[in-house]
């Protein structure tokens, strides 16, 4: 049985899912080609948007250097769809890597996080497994549940 409150829910998420598309299909977001990662520099320390609920600097290499970021248009993309599907903030815990930084920190030589294809991901007071299940209803290519944070990327046939 589906009550008020639960259709009221359902009702909001749907929303805000065709706000994200019309606004796609509008061209009111501009983003890249799905198949071509963009490349962002940073200047002087600008936090440029890259889609509505996103800065360059949210992705930014962890390592401390001041080089470039790259993003995906179609990660941004999955990333605003999760957000409207929650109604609730997505935060970057680990976007780009570069090379240097992503041995340091253990991960894989053909990371996503290396061409700006894949996100590690956190929603305040929601739990890792929870977060992954909508994750995948927002079709990222790949999802997985790392405990402490979720990675997310948009790789083919995953």
């Amino acid at each position: 049985m589906l009550t008020q409150a639960k259709y009221m829910e359902q009702r909001a998420k749907m929303k805000r899912e065709i706000i994200i598309i019309l606004a796609l299909s509008m061209g009111a977001l501009r983003l890249a080609d799905a198949s071509t990662p963009m490349f962002y520099r940073f200047v002087n320390g600008e936090h440029l948007r890259l889609a509505p609920n996103f800065t360059a600097s949210e992705f930014h290499c962890r390592c401390g250097k001041q080089h470039g970021v790259r993003v995906s248009g179609k990660l941004l993309y999955h990333l605003e769809l999760l957000r409207a599907r929650i109604g609730k903030p997505v935060r970057i815990t680990s976007g780009f890597r570069c090379v240097e930084h992503n041995a340091l920190v253990g991960g894989s030589k053909h990371s996503m996080h290396l061409s700006g294809e894949g996100a590690d991901i956190v929603i305040k007071g929601m739990t890792m497994a929870v977060l992954a299940d909508h994750a995948r209803g927002a079709g990222f290519g790949f999802v997985l549940d790392e405990g402490d944070h979720v990675h997310v990327d948009v790789r083919e046939g995953a």
